[in-house]
This record gives C-alpha cells, structure tokens and sequence, in this order.
C-alpha cells in the first residue's frame, strides 16, 4: 500500500492510494486543506512558529498565551444620543416660504425623512440651520416693527433656531462616532491581516479626517454635497479593516512579549555570547531573527502598525472635532484602543515593540550583531 503522508497538520493524516476518481478528488481534497492550514501568510502561525524556534533555541519554555484585548464597538443606546424631535411645519409654512425654507422643511416632513440615514439628516440638519439662521437676520425687524403674525413667526424663528443649533453637535456625534458604518469598520468579528498584500487604510484614514472637518465647518463654508458625504462612508463599510488592523497589533503586541520574556531572561542569566563569542544558541538565535522576524514579521508589522497608526491619528481628529459629552462606553473604548495615554492598545504595542528589539540587542548584542532599533 502506497502512503501519502502530510504530517504537518491533524488534517493531513496518511491516506491510502485506491484506484477511482474518488481517491484523487480525497488527496486533492486533503493537499488543499492542508496548504490552507499551513499557510505561510497566516500571522498566528508566524508568530507562533517565531515564538517556538526561539524558545527552541533557549531550551525554555513561553509564557501563557494572554487574551485578546481589543473591545468590541459600542451600539445602540451606549453609544447615540437623542435630539430634539421638532416638526417646524407647526409655525407656519407660508412665512417659512417668504425665507425659501418650505423644501428643507417639507423634505424633513415627509415620508421619506423616516428612514433618513444619520448622515443624510446630517446633512438636512446643516442646510436647515443655515437657512434658519438667514431667516432670523431677515425676520429681525419684525420682531420690533411687525405685525402680531409676523412678530409670531419672528420669534418661533429665533425658538427654532436655538433649538437646532443646539443639537446640531447630537446629529453630529450620531452621523459620526454612531454610525453604522464606524461600527462595521471596527468590528472585531474577523481576523488578523493576512501578511502577504496588506491592505492599505489610507482612504479609510482619510475618510475619518474628512468627516473630521465637517464638524469644524464655519457657518459661512459651502457644504458638501450629499454624493460626497456618501462616498466617505463608502470607504468604511463592509470591509472591518479598522477591527482587523486593531487584532493584527494586539496578537502582534501579546506574542512579541512572550518571546521579550524568554530573550531577557536568558541575557540576563544565560548569555547566549559568553565571551562575546556567538555559540550554537546564539546562532540558532540569529537564524530565527532573520529567517522569521526580519524577513517575514517585520515587514508586515511595518505595514499594519503604519495603518493603525493612520487610522488612530484620524480618529483623534474625528474626536476632538465633537461638540457633546461622549457616552462612558465610547470614552472606555478610546482609552482602552487608540488613546495617546499609557495602557491603551496603540501605546503598548508602541512600547512592546521597542521591548522586542532591546530584548534582542540585550541576548545578541555581545556577539555583534545587534538588531537595529526600531
């Protein structure tokens, strides 16, 4: 009996050769399942496959795995605030039509408005607050000189206008840090990024800093118009490259300490350069480094850390240009992921990274051949 033996995975179990089409389609089946398994662009296998030959190479054994740390995206009421629901129509169309406010209004009024993504009331919201505010400047005197109706009109003008400006930055927040397309964005249903063609967040990190300055638009700068609006969103929806790009830093920062810890351990009570003269450990040490690490996982860290690091810069942006009190649940989530204090996700890796390369200049540097830093 001929053997086809694949014993790199559970899956690739010997099997037997029988004559048929049926045992070709099984070992073609098989050699697929197998490759998938053992793909070289699988970063948990990189990192673990890094970790081992270097705790191989020490005769030691890796620290426990730890868990992820990456928070899933606030929803629903942790995350959206409520505005003032106020239908204008009650104050009178014919004086709203005197201020060409009678579409803004009747477009907000009818049936369609019901099913308004928050980004499209954005929008409405904004040209309305516009248009009311050039209404109060027209209605001004009348609020003095004008009849008993137009002194009315006046006045629930000026009510409606305090009104909207004041939950303008509500619609804002929802439009932005409450929108779906956020939240799709960061999800963490997903995997790491592949290491091989790592996608670029450039428009993603864009399209966060465009909306960014929407909030900081002057009453007097055009608005965009509601195509442009759209396609920022475009650039966030359905592909979780914001939740894979947090995944890929947090595997990176979990396993990268694990094998810092075995590193500094070993230059600190087993030099692999006794001497300063690199031995078998020190050698199989430096194979790994550059037959793993600078070959493979560095070139994809550099990658993913130059998106995450885009998209944490955009997303400072995005926060600073709020006007509203952020829910806890959000406040939690920034300091836990891309806030520019110690603890968050962006900070440690930043300092696991560095760890990483003393960690090695410190078990290799008396060979001569330190790693660069980073």
């Amino acid at each position: 009996m001929l053997v086809i033996g694949l014993p790199t995975n559970p899956v690739c179990t010997a099997l037997p050769l029988a004559a048929g089409r049926a045992a070709i389609v099984m070992v073609a089946l098989a050699a697929i399942l197998c490759a998938a398994c053992s793909s070289p662009d699988d970063p948990v296998k990189a990192l673990a496959d890094y970790n081992e030959r270097i705790a191989r190479a020490l005769d030691a054994r890796l620290p426990t795995p730890t868990a992820t740390r990456v928070p899933t995206w606030p929803t629903g009421d942790d995350i959206l605030q409520n505005a003032t629901d106020l239908r204008i129509t009650v104050f009178g169309g014919p004086d709203f039509g005197r201020c060409s406010l009678l579409r803004e209004i009747s477009t907000r009024s009818n049936s369609a408005d019901r099913i308004q993504t928050p980004p499209q009331r954005l929008l409405y919201e904004m040209r309305l607050l516009r248009g009311l505010r050039q209404c109060g400047e027209l209605t001004a005197a009348d609020l003095v000189n004008g009849t008993p109706a137009r002194r009315e009109f006046a006045t629930n003008v000026i009510h409606v206008l305090e009104i909207k400006r004041r939950d303008l930055p509500v619609i804002y927040w929802n439009a932005t840090f409450g929108a779906r397309e956020l939240r799709d964005f960061f999800s963490v249903g997903a995997r790491p990024l592949r290491m091989r063609q790592v996608p670029s967040a450039d428009e993603a990190a864009n399209a966060l800093s465009w909306l960014a300055a929407l909030g900081r638009l002057t009453p007097d700068a055009p608005l965009p118009a509601t195509e442009a609006l759209e396609q920022q969103y475009l650039q966030l929806a359905g592909n979780k490259l914001g939740g894979r790009t947090w995944l890929t830093i947090d595997l990176a920062l979990r396993e990268l300490d694990r094998s810092s810890v075995l590193l500094e351990q070993a230059a600190a009570t087993q030099p692999p350069c006794p001497n300063g003269r690199p031995g078998p450990t020190a050698d199989s040490l430096h194979r790994a480094y550059t037959e793993i690490y600078l070959s493979r996982i560095d070139p994809w860290l550099t990658l993913a850390s130059r998106g995450a690091w885009m998209l944490t810069e955009a997303l400072e942006q995005l926060w600073q240009a709020q006007q509203v009190t952020p829910p806890p649940a959000i406040v939690r989530y920034r300091a836990r992921v891309w806030a520019k204090e110690r603890g968050s996700l962006m900070q440690d890796y930043d300092t696991a990274v560095r760890r990483h390369t003393h960690a090695w200049q410190a078990a290799l540097g008396p060979c001569g051949y330190p790693p660069a830093a980073r």
